[in-house]
């Protein structure tokens, strides 16, 4: 197989692009963020973390009260977890996820923000949100 590459990441597997809100969400409400994307999705796959969302989350982690909390759990797992780390930026975080997941084939994007959502839905790339609190849904498929 023909490896490809978007930014420093190797495009032969389906990539799982999390957004900030999606790493923030287990720790409001108690999700197992990697057995619920082990169950929607049903290839082979890598969690990708863009360079821009994790400076979005390092701000956010400076702050004190439960988002700043929140936010330095949220750099803990990603430390802790096999994902990759890609160097894109196209814009603002959610242009570059936007414009990443149109570049990159089998890409799914993982995100609970409506706006950015209806933007991927309409370029036809997948997504993974959270549904009703308590578990994650795909919309789209994963080719």
């Amino acid at each position: 197989m023909e490896t490809h590459w978007v930014g420093n990441c190797e495009v032969n597997v389906v990539k799982v692009l999390v957004d900030t809100n999606f790493l923030l969400a287990p720790f409001s409400l108690g999700l197992d963020l990697f057995s619920e994307l082990d169950r929607v999705i049903v290839a082979k796959y890598e969690v990708v973390v863009l360079d821009c969302v994790l400076r979005e989350l390092k701000e956010l982690a400076r702050r004190g009260g439960k988002i700043g909390r929140m936010a330095r759990s949220a750099l803990e797992l990603v430390d802790r977890a096999n994902v990759k780390f890609c160097s894109f930026s196209c814009g603002g975080v959610d242009e570059s996820i936007l414009n990443y997941a149109k570049k990159v084939e089998r890409c799914v994007v993982a995100t609970n923000d409506r706006e950015l959502r209806r933007k991927l839905r309409e370029a036809g790339v997948a997504v993974v949100f959270l549904r009703q609190e308590d578990h994650l849904a795909l919309d789209g498929e994963v080719l």
